[in-house]
């Protein structure tokens, strides 16, 4: 007798640590599959996500799955997994945000995140934790006059990677604010109806090899104390590519400004901001700086901008420097604008064939010109109305109006 019972209780244990290493009835499973139908393992997608082992994956099949006007909100740590964003589709019609994570550590891979329907809102917002997006779309985002929404909202102290993305057809495509941080590698943010990535509260962003294309104003926006880094990315066809109003920091390096209507780059404010070795072709103005403070444009290259290549109307402590401003223009616009109060520092900038100006300096513009080359413009360097700069060393030649002309009441 004591042979039989020992033996069962030893089948007994044994069954248990088989159901419990096996993911049976004793513990969740770390991969669930889910299908948009009644075809699937665990019902639909929010009963996945809370059936899943924490840490765990959930699979979703091609097709659409349709959250309804109720918002689904992730407080779990889970990795969602789809067909590819245009195969797996994750719609949803709720105000605010149709989808929200508050989960220590959440990823998706392939999917596509929808906003449908009428009601203020965006796709997906993220308030805390760490988030990884791998390969997806977001999408549908819209607003009021008094208020915009973007398709992916990263906020709070949330942390977050965007990696080879698409945000499109929103009022924004991709916000930061509060504390939180982002950064985005390889990913697009084109055609929505402000802006493709918005930085503004604390928040830092750290963007490599985007692009921000076709957007009704701005390519990117970093306003109050944000923080920003682009490097080697890709702004076309907005009105503005990069609009800096504040922030504490912006740098911006290695990219390519290309047929915006309005500028590549406005710096309307802001501190330390830095625009380094671009390039600013066939847009209305290249860089315009009308405010900050401790800005620098350092080896860019703009060239054949419909109006100016560089325009300096205000800011403090304003350094030009080997800049190539080249072919820009009209007949009474050129390579370097001065105007209104703006008293930068030029030094070894380089304005050849443009139609109007090589350098203008106008208004009660003043700071200081020293060793620039200007050649083959209309005139080399102007010196208008009250504008009172220091010239020093600049070479102007061959420029077939006059080098260096000074003209009073004009």
């Amino acid at each position: 007798m004591g042979i039989v019972v020992t033996v069962v209780i030893a089948a007994f244990l044994a069954f248990v640590a088989y159901t419990v290493s096996e993911g049976g009835p004793s513990a969740r499973p770390k991969t669930v599959t889910v299908k948009p139908d009644a075809a699937q393992d665990y019902g639909p997608l929010s009963d996945a996500i809370r059936r899943v082992a924490e840490g765990g994956t959930v699979q979703l099949g091609a097709g659409t799955y349709d959250l309804g006007d109720r918002q689904l909100v992730i407080t779990r740590s889970v990795r969602l997994v789809g067909a590819g964003p245009e195969e797996t589709e994750v719609v949803g019609s709720a105000k605010e945000s149709a989808l929200v994570v508050r989960a220590a550590d959440f990823s998706a891979e392939g999917i596509s995140f929808v906003k449908s329907g009428s009601t203020n809102g965006g796709a997906l917002a993220v308030t805390h934790g760490t988030l990884q997006m791998t390969r997806c779309r977001f999408t549908g985002s819209s607003g009021d006059k008094q208020w915009s929404y973007a398709s992916l909202w990263i906020k709070g102290d949330a942390q977050a990677t965007v990696r080879e993305c698409t945000a499109d057809d929103g009022d924004s495509g991709i916000d930061a604010s509060g504390d939180s941080s982002v950064t985005m590698e390889s990913t697009q943010c084109n055609s929505n109806r402000v802006s493709g990535v918005a930085v503004y509260g604390n928040a830092e962003a750290i963007m490599r090899s985007c692009t921000c294309a076709g957007n009704a104003d701005y390519g990117v926006t970093v306003s109050e104390h944000a923080r920003v880094k682009i490097q080697g990315g890709r702004f076309s066809n907005n009105k503005t590519g990069v609009w800096i109003e504040h922030g504490k920091s912006a740098r911006i390096e290695r990219c390519k400004f290309n047929s915006n209507q309005r500028r590549g780059v406005m710096v309307a404010g802001g501190t330390n901001v830095v625009i380094l070795e671009s390039t600013f072709v066939g847009n209305g103005n290249g860089i315009e700086v009308f405010g900050g403070q401790r800005v620098a444009l350092l080896t860019n290259r703009c060239e054949r901008n419909r109006e100016t290549g560089i325009t300096v109307a205000g800011g403090d402590h304003v350094r030009v420097e080997w800049n190539r401003c080249n072919r820009n223009g009209d007949r009474h616009t050129g390579g370097i604008c001065v105007n209104r109060r703006g008293h930068p520092r030029l030094l070894n900038n380089t304005c050849n064939n443009n139609l109007g100006y090589g350098i203008l300096f106008r208004d009660r513009a003043s700071g200081e010109a020293r060793e620039n080359y200007c050649s083959r413009n209309r005139w080399g360097i102007i010196i208008n109305d009250r504008a009172h700069p220091k010239l020093r060393g600049n070479d102007c030649e061959f420029n077939s109006k006059g080098n260096i002309e000074t003209y009073r009441g004009g």
